[in-house]
């Protein structure tokens, strides 16, 4: 792949190659970027590594709460994603539905 930049003559210094070199991953989605969230719990999943998720309280407006864990897995249905998760410190497994999610970030170790 770097090999076919440089004879493309995308590449022609030192400087750029550099640059080239860096993998831009994106490690935080939020809001309505469902396939995102989805994409991020996949990688974290395959990579073995911890997330942070903020969910809205249950019943009570603009208020939201924040959980660590590492996913173990994700099953996808028609409408929806369920992580099955293990939250710390406690280490309960949990099943987590997506759609409910506002923010993840996934924190590599």
């Amino acid at each position: 792949m770097l090999k076919n930049k440089i004879c493309q003559r995308v590449i022609l210094t030192k400087e750029q190659l550099s640059i080239a070199c860096v993998k831009n991953e994106i490690l935080e989605a939020d809001g309505m970027d469902y396939l995102g969230k989805v994409h991020l719990f996949e990688a974290a999943i395959k990579a073995q590594d911890v997330m942070e998720i903020t969910l809205p309280q249950y019943n009570k407006e603009n208020e939201y709460f924040m959980v660590v864990g590492k996913p173990l897995s994700i099953i996808k249905q028609y409408a929806d994603s369920i992580v099955k998760i293990e939250l710390f410190p406690e280490h309960n497994i949990e099943n987590l539905v997506v759609s409910k999610m506002t923010h993840v970030r996934r924190l590599k170790l």
